[in-house]
């Protein structure tokens, strides 16, 4: 166990190089699924929630607002689940590619985050709503191009295959296939 968790945190330090390699992929066609995998499962983030309750049961999604508001200042405040690639191996990602591209490689890492988390049956899925928006469906409709719209047609789309059932803005697993 000891030796898999030292492996895990080499490979994070790695991740940027792991997300070239997934640019240089990309670009060139070939394959790019395990090296998405791969970056979406290194940028997993797990937040025991207060006190110190252990596993985080819950995946947190929402607009990116920093380390301490948003998404991320949920999760980490309350516990959860939380996708953050950190802004080097973003960059690595993206690098050289046009928008259009750099869009289409980096929602295939969100995405594999997003369905490792349905495979693995979490407990829930919320998506916290910004001010101003009253409903994910709300937010998919006004900013339609966001990856918050990607990610809550995503979830519409495909959660039910997993046995998860929308409820406000969540996704609760009430099992299944």
């Amino acid at each position: 166990m000891r030796d898999r968790h030292l492996k895990f945190h080499e490979d994070r330090d790695n991740l940027p190089e792991i997300a070239s390699n997934l640019n240089d992929a990309f670009a060139n066609g070939q394959p790019t699924l395990d090296l998405a995998r791969q970056v979406a499962d290194l940028s997993t983030h797990h937040m025991p929630g207060p006190p110190d309750t252990g596993n985080a049961d819950r995946v947190v999604l929402g607009k990116w607002a920093g380390m301490d508001d948003g998404y991320i200042g949920e999760a980490r405040s309350n516990g959860g689940i939380y996708f953050d690639t950190g802004d080097a191996t973003w960059n690595a990602l993206s690098h050289g590619l046009s928008d259009e591209q750099a869009r289409t490689v980096t929602w295939e890492v969100n995405e594999q985050f997003l369905r490792t988390q349905l495979e693995n049956g979490v407990p829930r899925i919320e998506y916290v709503l910004p001010d101003g928006f009253e409903s994910v469906e709300q937010i998919a409709a006004v900013q339609r191009r966001s990856f918050s719209a990607l990610e809550i047609n995503f979830l519409k789309y495909n959660a039910a295959a997993y046995g998860y059932t929308q409820h406000g803005n969540s996704w609760v697993y009430e099992g299944g296939s």
